[in-house]
């Protein structure tokens, strides 16, 4: 080792990093695996961290059960989560509240305003308050913004109605216009006024509903305020006849939760939420979901991380073989003398081996320090926040593996030099391929072909990771064996062409010892970098896509808002530059599918959407699809007349009227009795837009109705109406009733129709069926041609027309539909009045990169409360530190190795051997052959030694990688799907780079040899 310094040092760093890899391995496993417990239960997680206990609902229509009072629900709870020290030790406090249902009652007619009496212990300390906190019986305290909208003042008492009065027709889905004002039955005293100190804190729950504009529907405003607090819990629980809702939420610290305390969680939380249920309470929390989302990760990675391990093992098992090949057979002569010395057999073993052995031995601690440093590098670049990295005893047990395993390999390696008659060794004969060497060869075909075979048929069989090393080896065999071929056939060729530098290039690439080797391990390292190369382009992008497919802005705030349309005026106002956007979305169920449908302000789309491989161009060419050019305006105002021609529909009385849209409103205006022929109808209307032109039929005559009517004119003090046609209208089809409509300029409809139900013409303020992006198939029985039904913003289907589909819609969750807002809410009113303000709409502010900093603030001045938020950046780096991604990252680490030790034993090709290439080349000088010829043939040798498998192995790496990919989850544990792979400057680009990196290195080191080759050197009187 003292004379070869430099080798040796070579030797022992490639050693090192054999043994770096080997010990990194189950250390990875086991910070990836605390990583995913940090990633969804440490700071920051998206999970919640509360158990919520809910008590026996008493009231009307309440379960059976011994009702319990609040303060005893709280006692019991509080005794059976003591039962569990490992949950009281992360507890952190505790929310407690009970509510009932409360209207306002000094409010005018057809006004609805609604809220929740709530008593909840401690709420005072959360608020900033004016006046003081309730304390006694029949004293409350409401919010500041309560207290402006319907001035209440401290000292006023507040006219309220509870009990069953205040349960009935809350909401515009639960009685309409019909519904009777609500009497008195409580008069509160307003002893304060509070201002939450921060809306978004957990312990507010879903008591600050106040909206500053209502949600009309049916002739009637519905309102909501914030919760009113009392003082005393009787003042919610003894209301007679009341429905009374008690709730206790604990709050746990999860933070401090690592992968060893997940089961005592999840023990613990079977647990309580058993004696609670003993309790006659019931505990629902979002933590045991999660913990088996951590389970499934961790699973997966145990699983995935060892199988992505295997090419890398192969790949330093050849390396390790390969050095010690070369090494032995370059002390081959050395290993003769000592034999024709009578040194005994295992002396001699000793005497080759010690050196390559002794540095394999040293390098195993030096492995175990590097893999140190990676694990802490991989931890900051790729692991959640604070993933502690101990040292753990697999570790060890990798690197004492990885020595036996090298021991074997260097008495495999060796066997055939100490095998090798001293005569050849003396000789320096180049060892030939035996039979056995060709045997391996075709095991190792055979076991890629059945590997191959394997993983179409089956891409999770255990054979099937095999498939990337098994078939790079055999290309770095075969490209070898054509290799030598090509550069025999070559010399012939190049001797008659009499070309200097072709004939010594391709006679050493066929002739020299060492070729092969160095073939194989260039083919199996490129093809290492090519698999991970890609697996890591696909894996990146596909982990941007899902994101985006969930988050489909760089900022998205779930909201609380009135209605859709007044979330639409709010976002407008307080964003002015459009840098935002209000969006409404629903999911629905079909084919056992969540469909989302995606409503956006299609003016604002370029501005704050993303779409994965779209360009703002793209997003604005679909928003202007989105929003094709509406059917023409029909505003009224003053006398409103219409020309009818009636035939038939004289089976029973109809009277003729509108319905005019004022705001969000629809007034129904009579125009007169519908009279056979020609007529005209008049009645005044207010300022609006016509809405629906509609034939009345008397209670209780359902007789059939069979008839033609014929818009002919329609007129208003604002001017002339355009009929449109059959374009612009929709016919309303309640049970019993069938519209055919036709006309281009006048507007004639064929009715049928029996039942009670009115016969109503809606016109148009939409596109008949709306123009939908689609992500997925259609979700629809049956697609006809103008369109196919589906649920979205009414209360009735609505329907869709596909203007184009992708594989993502951004924000869809996979299977989506986006369309325009507007557009949608509009064809809702025109087809049932209304629009559908029920729990399966969903209402979000959407944000680009634009946006003001004070955009929380902007939209709670306009009455839209964020409940939550959530950034694509956030939800990728999630991603990306999930089981499949951690997994896969792992073939980026096996790829800087594979670089590493190709460029480690190329180096050391150079230098094993040189003294005899100084002679040789030494020899060519003094033969005549030029300096420069000398260098062109080694340049061209070390390319094409390089440059062949190099080209090789990356070809059949990307190959299984489009083979295998598919078969293997991106994204989600346990979700696979089709890779989809857009080549770009990412991994390829430093897979070329590291290519390009090695051939650099190693030319200059070769070339040097020629200059070190001089006429003297045959003398012997230079070194």
């Amino acid at each position: 080792m003292r004379h070869r310094a430099g080798r040796s040092l070579l030797v022992l760093l490639m050693a090192a990093v054999a043994t770096t890899a080997a010990a990194a391995v189950p250390a990875y496993v086991r910070a990836a695996q605390e990583s995913v417990v940090r990633d969804l239960l440490g700071p920051g997680s998206a999970t919640d961290p509360t158990i919520t206990v809910q008590l026996p609902t008493t009231g009307v229509g309440a379960q059976v059960g011994q009702p319990l009072t609040l303060a005893e629900g709280i006692g019991r709870a509080e005794l059976v989560l003591g039962s569990s020290p490992y949950l009281a030790g992360l507890r952190t406090g505790r929310t407690a509240y009970a509510e009932t249902n409360l209207k306002l009652t000094n409010v005018g007619i057809a006004e609805v305003v609604t809220g929740h009496l709530v008593y909840q212990p401690g709420i005072c300390e959360l608020a900033t308050l004016t006046g003081r906190c309730p304390a006694a019986a029949g004293e409350v305290m409401v919010s500041t913004r309560t207290a402006e909208h319907y001035k209440i003042a401290v000292g006023d008492r507040l006219p309220i109605a509870l009990g069953p009065s205040a349960d009935l027709g809350r909401t515009s889905k639960g009685g309409g216009g019909g519904v009777p004002l609500a009497g008195t039955t409580h008069r509160p005293l307003v002893v304060g006024l509070f201002t939450p100190k921060d809306a978004l804190d957990s312990a507010w729950g879903s008591q600050l509903q106040y909206s500053p504009v209502p949600d009309p529907h049916l002739g009637a405003r519905y309102w909501t305020v914030d919760g009113i607090y009392t003082g005393t819990p009787d003042d919610v629980e003894k209301v007679a006849g009341a429905v009374v809702r008690r709730t206790v939420v604990l709050r746990l610290d999860l933070t401090t939760v690592d992968d060893a305390g997940v089961g005592r969680l999840d023990v613990a939380l079977r647990d309580v939420t058993s004696g609670l249920s003993g309790q006659q309470m019931s505990a629902r929390s979002a933590i045991p979901s999660v913990i088996v989302e951590i389970r499934k990760d961790q699973d997966a990675i145990a699983q995935t991380v060892p199988v992505g391990a295997v090419p890398l093992l192969v790949l330093a098992l050849v390396v390790l073989m390969v050095l010690v090949a070369a090494l032995t057979e370059e002390r081959g002569p050395e290993i003769a003398l000592a034999r024709l010395h009578g040194y005994a057999r295992g002396r001699v073993a000793a005497f080759g081996l010690a050196e390559v052995l002794s540095l394999i031995t040293v390098a195993a601690p030096l492995g175990l320090l590097l893999s140190r440093l990676v694990l802490a590098t991989v931890a900051g670049l790729w692991l959640a926040p604070g993933t502690p990295t101990p040292w753990s005893w697999t570790a060890f047990v990798a690197v004492g593996a990885a020595l036996l395993t090298a021991y074997a390999a260097a008495a495999v390696a060796s066997r055939r030099v100490f095998r090798t008659k001293v005569i050849n060794l003396l000789r320096r004969v180049p060892q030939r391929t035996t039979w056995r060497a060709g045997a391996l060869e075709g095991a190792a075909v055979a076991l890629a072909v059945a590997a191959l075979v394997t993983t179409v048929q089956d891409q999770e069989s255990g054979l099937a990771v095999l498939a990337a090393p098994l078939l790079a080896i055999v290309v770095g065999v075969a490209g070898g064996r054509l290799l030598s071929l090509i550069a025999a056939a070559r010399v012939r060729q190049t001797r008659r062409r009499a070309d200097p530098v072709g004939v010594l290039t391709s006679a050493s690439l066929s002739r020299r010892p060492g070729r092969q080797r160095i073939v194989v391990v260039v083919a199996v390292a490129a093809s290492l970098m090519g698999f991970s190369a890609v697996a890591w382009d696909v894996a990146a992008q596909a982990r941007a896509e899902a994101a985006n497919g969930v988050v489909g802005a760089p900022s998205v705030y779930r909201v609380s808002a009135a209605g859709p349309q007044q979330l639409l005026e709010g976002v407008t106002a307080a964003v002015p530059d459009g840098s935002a956007m209000g969006v409404v979305r629903r999911a629905e169920f079909f084919d056992g599918n969540v469909v989302n449908v995606i409503g956006v302000q299609s003016d604002r789309l370029a501005k704050t959407a993303t779409w994965f491989g779209h360009s703002d161009v793209d997003l604005e060419a679909i928003a202007a699809k989105l929003r094709p050019t509406p059917p023409a305006p029909s505003p009224v105002s003053g006398r409103l007349t219409v020309s009818l021609d009636a035939t038939g529909l004289d089976q029973v009385p109809l009277v003729v009227a509108v319905e005019v849209r004022t705001g969000q409103r629809q007034q129904t205006v009579e125009l007169g009795r519908l009279q056979q022929g020609l007529h005209e109808y008049a009645a005044e209307v207010p300022e609006g837009e016509l809405a629906v032109l509609k034939l009345i039929r008397p209670p209780a005559q359902a007789e059939a109705v069979v008839g033609t009517l014929t818009i002919k004119r329609l007129s208003s003090a604002a001017g002339e109406v355009p009929i449109g046609g059959e374009g612009g209208w929709q016919p309303i089809l309640p049970a019993g009733v069938k519209v055919g409509l036709t006309g281009d300029t006048e507007l004639s409809a064929r009715i049928e129709a029996d039942g009670n139900g009115d016969i109503r013409i809606a016109r148009l303020h939409a596109p008949k069926a709306l123009p939908g992006l689609l992500a997925g198939p259609v979700p629809a029985v049956e697609v006809a041609d103008d369109g196919w039904p589906f649920m979205a913003f009414a209360t009735q289907p609505q329907t869709f027309t596909t203007l184009g589909t992708d594989r993502i819609v951004p924000g869809a969750s996979g299977h989506g539909i986006l369309v325009d807002v507007d557009y949608g809410l509009a064809q809702a009113q025109d087809l049932t009045g209304s629009v559908d303000n029920g729990t399966s709409i969903v209402y979000e502010v959407w944000a680009g990169d634009g946006a003001p900093k004070d955009l929380v603030d902007r939209l709670a001045a306009h009455g839209i409360q964020v409940r939550s938020s959530q950034t694509l950046s956030a939800y990728e780096d999630r991603l990306g530190r999930r089981a499949p991604a951690l997994a896969l990252r792992l073939y980026g680490i096996g790829a800087l190795v594979a670089i590493l030790l190709a460029l480690g034993i190329v180096l050391l090709a150079v230098r094993v051997g040189a003294e005899q290439r100084r002679y040789g080349s030494a020899a060519l000088l003094v033969a005549g052959v030029p300096e420069t010829v000398l260098r062109k043939a080694v340049r061209r040798e070390f390319v094409t030694l390089l440059g062949w498998p190099a080209g090789l192995g990356f070809l059949s790496g990307v190959a299984v990688a489009v083979l295998l990919l598919p078969g293997i989850p991106l994204v989600t544990t346990g979700v696979t799907g089709d890779a989809h792979w857009q080549p770009a400057p990412g991994a390829l680009a430093v897979v070329a780079i590291a290519c390009l990196g090695c051939l650099l290195i190693a030319l200059p080191v070769a070339v040097r040899l020629i200059r070190q080759a001089r006429p003297e050197l045959l003398r012997g009187e230079a070194r």
